[in-house]
């Protein structure tokens, strides 16, 4: 199966991809090199994954795109180990599960917001996270983030 494959995908020579996409030759070693330093020495450790959301499948060869970074992950050894893979970041996890799996530059594991040079201690973060809720939590409105102090804690 494996030569069936090589063999499938050994005329995409970087001279084709940059034909075909417009990206650069250059460039394209670069983002291939990048991608594929996790396995720089045969270094087992690492893994890579690969996130995709609605724009990865709103395309004519969208089915192709997601298919080809499946191929490329199994290659890589990265399916079936924790941290690697294709991960869908779809509809409503598009907005809600990039916050929970920190995917987003902004939020940490559970919609939890970066510190920021503001935050001198834990009770200035926790001040600044629920600053806009704290008048809700007053009308009697409790919600998630209300109750951040109950379980954030500072490592």
């Amino acid at each position: 199966m494996f030569q069936l494959l090589r063999q499938q995908y050994s005329r995409y020579t970087p001279e084709m991809v940059e034909r075909i996409t417009g990206i650069t030759k250059d460039n394209f070693l670069k983002a291939a090199d990048l991608f594929t330093s996790v396995r720089k020495d045969g270094d087992m450790k690492k893994v890579a994954t690969i996130m995709y959301a609605v724009a990865g499948l709103s395309t004519t060869f969208g089915t192709q795109i997601i298919r080809t970074a499946a191929i490329l992950q199994l290659l890589l050894g990265n399916v079936g180990r924790a941290g690697g893979g294709v991960n869908a970041l779809r509809g409503h996890s598009n907005i809600q599960g990039a916050r929970i799996w920190a995917g987003v530059f902004d939020t940490l594991p559970g919609y939890l917001k970066v510190r920021t040079q503001t935050d001198v201690d834990l009770a200035a973060w926790l001040k600044r996270i629920n600053a806009d809720r704290l008048q809700a939590r007053s009308l009697g409105s409790f919600n998630y983030y209300s109750n951040t102090p109950k379980f954030a804690v500072l490592i």
